[in-house]
This record gives C-alpha cells, structure tokens and sequence, in this order.
C-alpha cells in the first residue's frame, strides 16, 4: 500500500549486519559493492565539493551548521554509521 501525500514513512536504523539479513531473508543478492557505509557508492570520488565561504564566516559558524559545507570525499568509515545496497532477486 502506498503512503497518500503529506503522509510520513518511518525510517529505521539499522546495524549493518541488519541490513545483511534483510537481504538475506528477502532473497536478494545484493550488487557490488554489497552492503557498505554510504560513500562508498560514490567511490570514484565524484561527488560535487560545495562551494567553500570565506573563512571569517566559516569561523563563526557551530559545527552542526558547518556540514553543508563538508566535502564527502574527505569522510571515513568511522564518521559514517549508515549502509546502502541494491539488490537484485536472487
């Protein structure tokens, strides 16, 4: 059943190892790379870098707003605890 608009759709968090058994118990192999953190989908590192503001104005912002200017390709795995895949039926 599809959501009508305007309606929310939950979202889970989940342990890799989670993700790896709803494939499994869906019968879904997933494609390369298989489960992994995020960025690796973007492993070639094409991801567009923001635009940088000046520093001045970057030094007075607080963290949480300084990541809309992070740059994706300097993240490591260690920053990321969310896992993408796609799947085809096995």
């Amino acid at each position: 059943m599809r959501p009508r608009c305007g309606q929310r759709q939950p979202f889970v968090l989940r342990s890799r190892a989670e993700v790896e058994r709803f494939f499994a118990e869906s019968a879904l192999e997933p494609a390369d790379p298989g489960v992994v953190p995020v960025h690796h989908w973007r492993a070639d590192h094409a991801a567009p870098v923001p635009e940088q503001p000046d520093a001045s104005c970057l030094a007075v912002l607080e963290d949480i707003e300084k990541v809309r200017y992070a740059d994706i390709n300097d993240v490591t795995d260690a920053d990321i605890n969310v896992y993408a895949a796609i799947g085809n039926k096995a």
